[in-house]
C-alpha cells in the first residue's frame, strides 16, 4: 500500500512539473523587449506556481521519506518474523526430523524383533512339525506292531486252543478207554466174586446151613449202605470181598443165621455196595 502512495505522488508531481515548464516556455518574454504588467503578473504566477511545487515536492519528499521509513520499519519487522518463522521452521524441522528418525528407528528396531521373533516362531514350528511326524510315524509303526502281536497272539491262542481241545479229546478218550477196559476188569471181577460165592453158598448147602443170602455182620444198620457210584469203589468192594472170602476159606469158620441181624442183602439184584464186611 505504501508504494502505490510514492507512485501516486511521484506522477503527480511529474505532471505538475510538466504543466509549469510548459507554462514557463510559452511565456518566456523575447529578448530586447520592453516587459509588461501582464508579462510581471504571469511570472509572479509562475514563481508562486513553482515555489507552491518545491514546498509540495518538499512535503513530498518528506512524507516519501517518511513512508519510506515506516515501510523500512515494516519490512525489518517483517524481515525478523520472517527469519523467526524461518528459525522456528527450522527448529521444528529439525525436531521433526529428530522424532521422525527415533521413531523410525524405534519402529525398525521392533520390526527386526518382530522378524526375529517370527522367524523364531516358524523354527519352532517346524521343529514341531517334524516332530509331529516323527510321533506320528512311530505311533503308525507301534500300531502295526501292536496289530501283528495281536495277530500272533490271537493265531497262537487260537492254536493252543484248537492243541488243548485236541489234548482234552485225547485226554478224555483215553479215560473213556480206561474206564471202558476198567469196567471190563471189574465186570470180569464180579462175575469171578459171582461164581466164588456161588461156590461157597453150595458148600454151605453141602455142609447143611441155609444158603441163597449174606447176611450183614453184627452191628451194622441197614442206612449205613451206599451205592457204588463209580468204578474204583467197585473195585476196592469187590477186592474187600475177595480178601473176606479168601480169608473165610482159609480159616473155615462161617456164621449162621442165627449169629447176624435179620437185615439181608440178596447177592443175585440190585447195585453193588461197599462199606459193611459181607460173612456168609
Amino acid at each position: 500500500m505504501c508504494a502505490s502512495c510514492v507512485w501516486d505522488a511521484g506522477a503527480k508531481f511529474a505532471s505538475e512539473a510538466a504543466v509549469l515548464l510548459s507554462k514557463g516556455k510559452v511565456s518566456k518574454p523575447k529578448p530586447h523587449s520592453k516587459p509588461s504588467y501582464v508579462a510581471h503578473s504571469r511570472n509572479d504566477d509562475i514563481d508562486a506556481s513553482i515555489k507552491t511545487v518545491r514546498d509540495m515536492a518538499s512535503a513530498l519528499r518528506l512524507e516519501v521519506d517518511s513512508r519510506r521509513r515506516k515501510v523500512d520499519e515494516v519490512l525489518g519487522a517483517l524481515r525478523e518474523d520472517l527469519k523467526r518463522l524461518e528459525e522456528k521452521g527450522d527448529s521444528s524441522s529439525a525436531n521433526l526430523q529428530s522424532l521422525t528418525e527415533e521413531a523410525t528407528a524405534v519402529l525398525s528396531q521392533r520390526l527386526e524383533e518382530r522378524l526375529q521373533h517370527c522367524q523364531d516362531l516358524e523354527a519352532t514350528l517346524h521343529r514341531h512339525a517334524d516332530v509331529h511326524v516323527s510321533m506320528h510315524a512311530k505311533i503308525d509303526g507301534n500300531k502295526d506292531e501292536l496289530e501283528n502281536q495281536i495277530n500272533l497272539v490271537e493265531s497262537s491262542l487260537i492254536k493252543q486252543d484248537e492243541d488243548l481241545h485236541r489234548e482234552i479229546n485225547e485226554r478224555v478218550d483215553a479215560v473213556e478207554r480206561h474206564h471202558s477196559s476198567i469196567s471190563k476188569e471189574t465186570a470180569k471181577r464180579l462175575n469171578a466174586l459171582d461164581l466164588r460165592i456161588a461156590g461157597l453158598q453150595g458148600n454151605r448147602v453141602a455142609g447143611g446151613q441155609p444158603g441163597g443170602k449174606l447176611f450183614l455182620a453184627p452191628g451194622v444198620q441197614e442206612q449205613q449202605w451206599r451205592p457204588i457210584t463209580g468204578v474204583e469203589h467197585i473195585f476196592s468192594e469187590v477186592m474187600m470181598v475177595e480178601d473176606e472170602l479168601a480169608d473165610q476159606e482159609r480159616s473155615g469158620t462161617y456164621h449162621s443165621k442165627s449169629q447176624v441181624p435179620e437185615t439181608t442183602v440178596d447177592v443175585g439184584a440190585g447195585p453193588r455196595a461197599s462199606g459193611p464186611t459181607l460173612h456168609t
